[in-house]
């Protein structure tokens, strides 16, 4: 039985690839990678145009092989496609929490594997050159531990600055807190609260006032309810804070803004370098994937006459 990597031989003698079935073999093929480029490169697969060719690329495969039955193969990341975050880095846009976690995971995923073809010389030294060439990203391969959380949110952590601001923030929003609960109390003894809670609009503390009630409650009108019988007021007295509170929050922001900008800026200038290492990626993704299925189909590397031809005694469709 040959994986595709395997049907590396001219087709001939009226067989064609419909009748070999690579399209189906290459789909399955893909389900056994890692990664999305991984899964790409399998399903685009051709037979090489040389037995010396075939046989170059089942060695890689048979080094594949030997480091999963030892146990040492390494997991790669299953997002290797950021073509996207690169070409917005390379224009000079600012890429979200979210994209920068992508590149990040690269990064590690890059270094992790790097790290661990050491030990691969002995049983595969041709795919522990391929993997010695994935390079280190410093900075970028630890933004997942020190700038966001899980979810691509900033952590306090990335910068000092974005912690002061942010612990100011919310010292300051206690305090209003504080101040226009009790104002929740008074004022709804007075009977003009439509319920007796506060809420926040546009990032500013206020009361929701019964509409026939507004003009007993002095401040600054912020809208009010899809039915109209509650006005969002903003008290008089709570104005100055929301005020400040409003500036640092605007602090904040820039300061997230600021240090999104320079790790995009450290993506572009690195761009090139995280390009070539998600396509190296993917090509140890799809040799170790071709190893995983040839043992799953248990197959075998044929081998090949001097003039490139084989016989398949026994063999059995792949399908």
């Amino acid at each position: 039985v040959m994986s595709p990597i395997w049907l590396d031989v001219e087709v001939g003698g009226g067989v064609s690839e419909n009748t070999l079935g690579i399209g189906r073999i290459c789909a399955a093929l893909a389900s056994c990678c890692d990664s999305d480029l991984g899964g790409e490169l399998a399903k685009a697969l051709q037979p090489h145009p040389s037995a010396a060719a075939a046989r170059a690329a089942m060695a890689l495969v048979g080094e594949a092989s030997a480091l999963l039955d030892l146990g040492l193969q390494s997991t790669i990341v299953s997002r290797l496609a950021v073509t996207a975050e690169l070409a917005m880095a390379a224009r000079g846009g600012v890429l979200s929490g979210e994209e920068l976690l992508r590149i990040s995971a690269v990064a590690r995923s890059a270094e992790k594997v790097a790290d661990r073809a050491q030990g691969w010389q002995e049983a595969a030294p041709d795919l522990a050159t391929l993997a010695g060439r994935l390079p280190s990203l410093g900075r970028l391969a630890d933004l997942a531990d020190d700038t966001f959380d899980e979810n691509g949110d900033l952590l306090d952590e990335a910068s000092a600055e974005l912690a002061r601001l942010r612990a100011e923030m919310r010292k300051r929003g206690a305090g209003l807190r504080t101040r226009i609960a009790a104002m929740v109390r008074e004022t709804d003894e007075l009977g003009v609260l439509q319920d007796d809670y506060y809420t926040v609009r546009d990032g500013r503390y206020v009361l929701p006032v019964r509409s026939s009630d507004r003009r007993q409650v002095a401040g600054i009108v912020h809208g009010s309810s899809q039915t109209g019988q509650t006005i969002y007021i903003e008290p008089t007295e709570l104005v100055e804070a929301n005020n400040k509170l409003t500036i640092i929050a605007g602090e904040a922001k820039r300061e997230e803004h600021r240090i999104l900008a320079g790790l995009s800026a450290l993506v572009a200038e690195h761009g090139d370098t995280i390009a070539r290492a998600c396509t190296d990626l993917a090509h140890l993704d799809l040799h170790f994937a071709i190893a995983r299925l040839a043992t799953r189909l248990q197959a075998n590397p044929p081998t090949f006459s001097s003039d490139g031809r084989m016989e398949l005694r026994g063999a059995r469709h792949p399908l």
